[in-house]
């Protein structure tokens, strides 16, 4: 399996088979100079979106002719299986930006799980839906989702073999989010600097839970 991080909560997974799968797709003219990171360039064969703000629901901008999924639906394409949970974007219940999807996905017997734009702590039994991960991907970045400290907590309750932290800020983005250092600074778990994109075998998988952290690659 591959993984590319493009920018900030958008990834390309590509499996051994070949599907492709693109997570979170974003809008760069939408935020105007405060986002400057160049347009995703993808084709994928699945593309998921979280939410429909433009930096996470910009469907329109991978390519490939995509089924796109939305919303907490389950179901099955090209060998890969997903299960979509309900969440919010805030700790009101999603008063301040609604809600948003969570997505767990198995791809070649790999658990994938993408929290979007989480913005509030699972609770267990919303937990116990996702099971335990292979690879988690979480935003650490704090104001539009939770922090680096809710990052940890989510990954404590979900126990991953893999967290690879996202929508951070970065020379590219000025968002007043934090940088990832916030998160990496006061994780648990052993971190793994990785670059753009990481190739892996499930055998290749930690056995206990370690951060690969990503550059954007966009």
């Amino acid at each position: 399996m591959r993984i590319d991080y493009l920018a900030h909560a958008c990834f390309l997974v590509t499996g051994d088979s070949g599907v492709r799968i693109a997570f979170d797709p974003y809008d760069p003219k939408h935020y105007g100079a405060a986002f400057r990171f160049k347009p995703a360039g993808a084709d994928a064969d699945l593309v998921f979106a979280s939410h429909d703000h433009a930096d996470h629901g910009a469907v329109g901008e991978i390519g490939g002719s995509p089924r796109v999924v939305k919303g907490a639906v389950s179901g099955s394409h090209r060998g890969v299986e997903w299960s979509g949970l309900g969440a919010f974007h805030d700790e009101a219940h999603g008063a301040q930006r609604g809600p948003v999807t969570v997505f767990r996905l198995t791809v070649e017997g790999i658990a994938l799980c993408h929290l979007g734009d989480l913005g509030a702590p699972l609770a267990a039994a919303e937990a116990a839906k996702l099971g335990k991960p292979d690879v988690l991907f979480v935003p650490v970045g704090g104001h539009f989702t939770i922090d680096a400290a809710g990052a940890v907590a989510v990954g404590r309750l979900l126990k991953p073999r893999v967290v690879v932290p996202m929508h951070f800020r970065t020379t590219k983005l000025d968002f007043p989010i934090a940088p990832p250092e916030d998160f990496l600074d006061i994780s648990p778990w052993p971190v793994s600097r990785k670059g753009g994109t990481v190739t892996f075998k499930t055998a290749e998988l930690p056995s206990t839970t370690e951060v690969w952290f990503m550059e954007p690659l966009r």
